[in-house]
């Protein structure tokens, strides 16, 4: 943590203009400084007004400066925080969080230039409207971002990145009930006499005749077939782990 004392707010101003200039040091031991454009004017007569602007500054920057987020980008800790949890998650887990992250969160967020400190309820909440409204996302879909988020903002809290979990202010769309489709007998009888001789034949029937999940039916191997009593073990199911064509065999017991 930085110490309070470390900071300084000096007046200065360009042209007619006031400005606050905020100095202090990073964790790092960076000195930094930060010009803050005020509404007040020299001319105007506004010493006692632009004194106390700079007290106000002050003491909310001495608070601001406590937290290790003040300066890193919002998009930066939450890559950072997919690293750290990496090695205490499966790696299917690992995968869905890494695509959510890396391919929906990142991108938004790093064009905005937010840091972790500055982020607030209202910018997510914005990220949510624009994947929903602009690019179609669906709710469910908003829900993950939102399990993503929130997590790596309570590791920031804890870590005292961040004084507070913006994410617990933000308004989260109704989880969509999932309605079914299936395919009527006539449907089923046909995309079975369409499969035959193609590769994917196996897999249908499998999937036709047993309700398997396509992860069950990659699993089944020449040991799951009894043919002796004419029965099939499901025991074990296939999932993408995210590498280059990896999969991970997992047991259902």
């Amino acid at each position: 943590m930085t110490a309070n004392h470390s900071i300084t707010a000096n007046i200065s101003h360009k042209k007619d203009i006031y400005y606050i200039i905020i100095s202090y040091y990073t964790n790092d031991g960076k000195r930094k400084q930060k010009w803050i454009k005020t509404n007040l004017t020299v001319s105007g007569n506004n010493k006692r007004k632009i004194e106390q602007t700079r007290l106000s500054l002050l003491q909310e920057w001495q608070e601001k400066v406590k937290y290790a987020g003040s300066d890193m980008l919002f998009a930066d800790f939450i890559l950072e925080w997919l690293e750290i949890i990496k090695p205490n998650v499966r790696p299917t887990t690992f995968y869905g969080y890494n695509q959510v992250i890396n391919y929906a969160v990142v991108p938004y967020f790093r064009d905005r230039k937010i840091t972790l400190y500055e982020l607030k309820p209202y910018h997510i909440q914005e990220f949510y409207r624009h994947r929903m409204i602009d690019d179609g996302i669906s709710a469910n879909t908003i829900l993950h971002y939102h399990a993503n988020i929130h997590k790596a903002l309570d590791y920031a809290v804890r870590s005292e990145m961040i004084p507070n979990n913006p994410a617990d202010r933000v308004e989260l769309p109704k989880k969509q009930k999932h309605i079914a489709n299936y395919y009527t007998q006539a449907e089923l009888n046909a995309l079975i006499d369409k499969s035959k001789g193609h590769k994917l034949e196996t897999v249908i029937r499998l999937a036709a005749w047993f309700g398997l999940r396509r992860g069950e039916i990659i699993g089944v191997r020449w040991s799951s077939i009894d043919f002796d009593n004419k029965t099939i073990s499901i025991t074990g199911t296939i999932k993408d782990r995210g590498g280059k064509g990896e999969k991970n065999r997992q047991s259902l017991f």
